[in-house]
């Protein structure tokens, strides 16, 4: 097996400029040709990565015969609830991996072609905004996608957290835990994506929704739900879990964990702000207590990986 990692200057003149998008490329003669970007080759494939935020955002991919890619596209992950809060969603996860799981359970989506000599934008979703305050539900990541000539591959970002006695979960790819004293307040998810976010029980907050699993229901007034599971993919050749929900939190010091195979981070329940899910995974943030000080912590922003052979 041949491994290497490189990142490569633009080409045709494009610029950088923050925001998370790319450009697939198309037009170059002889070969498949890429500019930008986490380049890595794998016995057999060539692996494309794109991240939110690389400070080349953007990237020429040319493919000048039609060309069938493998990928997975992994949304923003939510953030957790401010106070009392459930845990943030993962973001939505769609995944064409031969053998491998699509989100909410399914198998593999078809694997995609791309046509020749033509221009394809990805988008790589933010993860969601850490909340405002104890009453204030975590932020919804942003969309991840593939989209080009006959092609729409759109992930949903993860829905944020709940919080005490407040709105419910945003739903999302995978929804929002609810928050303390919510009920079934949780988001649902999108399908094909994810899973809903956990009940409260109590004062305590349900988890957020994984790409697996749904986010744990508080299984009791003093004990909050723990993060849904997320999916591992290997698309890259090593293992990685993507798209875990966050841990809820409830009164006092009471937390659980986030799903933090998957990118999901712990609810939280002393001073300071609970963690931010994993960046690269589209994990979601934990949700946090009611007495210590902080706010639940913000989603990991999401990835698009696609792989084709060589």
């Amino acid at each position: 097996m041949k491994d290497f990692h490189k990142k490569e200057a633009p080409l045709l003149g494009l610029q950088g400029s923050g925001g998370g998008l790319g450009h697939l490329a198309g037009g170059a003669a002889g070969g498949v040709t890429a500019t930008g970007g986490d380049i890595t080759e794998i016995t057999g494939y060539a692996v494309h990565s794109f991240y939110y935020g690389n400070p080349s955002p953007y990237y020429a991919f040319s493919n000048p015969s039609p060309l069938e890619i493998e990928f997975i596209v992994v949304a923003g992950g939510g953030g957790g609830g401010g106070g009392m809060g459930g845990g943030g969603g993962g973001g939505g996860y769609r995944s064409s991996v031969v053998g491998e799981n699509t989100g909410g359970g399914g198998s593999a989506e078809a694997k995609q072609t791309l046509t020749g000599g033509q221009t394809y934008t990805i988008t790589v979703g933010q993860g969601g905004s850490v909340p405002g305050g104890k009453q204030a539900r975590g932020g919804n990541g942003g969309n991840s996608s593939i989209i080009g000539p006959g092609i729409n591959i759109t992930s949903t970002g993860g829905g944020g957290g709940g919080h005490y006695q407040g709105t419910p979960g945003h739903p999302g790819g995978s929804g929002g835990g609810a928050g303390g004293e919510a009920g079934n307040g949780y988001g649902n998810a999108a399908s094909g994506q994810g899973r809903r976010g956990g009940a409260s029980n109590g004062r305590a907050g349900g988890g957020g929704g994984g790409a697996a699993n749904a986010g744990q229901d508080a299984p009791g007034s003093s004990s909050s739900g723990r993060g849904g599971d997320g999916i591992y993919s290997s698309i890259t050749g090593t293992q990685v879990g993507y798209a875990g929900g966050g841990g809820g939190s409830g009164d006092n010091q009471d937390a659980a964990d986030g799903a933090t195979s998957f990118g999901g981070s712990h609810g939280r329940g002393q001073p300071g702000n609970a963690s931010t899910g994993t960046n690269g995974t589209g994990g979601g943030g934990g949700g946090h207590s009611w007495n210590p000080p902080g706010v639940g912590g913000g989603g990991g922003h999401g990835i698009v990986v696609i792989r084709y052979p060589i």
